[in-house]
């Protein structure tokens, strides 16, 4: 077998070609990936948003929009500050000096300011409006005209989060696979 020898210009040649190839490979892997690797969620939030309305609240001829249902930073204070379950019993014991934080968190800032400013007493805005919107965004339920956290937690779109010192949170539904990509 005979030995071709190439000259320095067709082996720089040679190697460019083999360079510039890999290099487009490693684009298109890298493209792909990146594709691979893309979730974009503003198009879902969107359509789940119009599909879940806020609910309005008159209060003093006035309308405030509370969100249909729990937002997370309301979820994450709510379980991680308020629930403990003992000897299987859920109970909700919000701490005092953490009231205005639950309050903003639930009703916006809006809304608790014009509570605060009206004087509204504590007892009417916690035992009808807190109930009524916990009873809506079903963390709490109504059983002879009185609300109560749910008995049992580990309900539908509930489950534990690792991690947390009471064991439980409030999951949101498995997103589809037609919401990625």
């Amino acid at each position: 077998m005979s030995k071709v020898e190439r000259t320095q210009e067709e082996l720089d040649t040679f190697n460019d070609a083999q360079l510039a190839r890999l290099n487009d490979a490693e684009e298109k892997l890298t493209q792909e990936e990146l594709k691979n690797n893309y979730y974009d969620y503003d198009k879902a939030l969107n359509e789940y948003n119009t599909k879940h309305k806020p609910i309005t609240v008159t209060l003093g001829k006035r309308e405030f929009q509370i969100p249909a249902e729990a937002s997370f930073s309301f979820m994450m204070y709510y379980y991680r500050e308020c629930v403990k379950v003992e000897n299987g019993e859920t109970k909700v014991n919000i701490p005092l000096m953490k009231l205005p934080t639950f309050f903003q968190s639930m009703f916006g800032e809006s809304f608790t300011q014009y509570i605060l400013k009206q004087s509204i007493p504590f007892n009417f805005v916690y035992d009808t409006i807190v109930t009524d919107i916990m009873v809506k965004w079903g963390l709490f339920e109504k059983s002879n005209g009185e609300a109560k956290p749910k008995e049992s937690i580990e309900e539908k779109n509930v489950k534990s989060i690792p991690g947390s010192s009471s064991g439980v949170g409030r999951a949101s539904k498995q997103i589809s696979k037609d919401t990625m990509g």
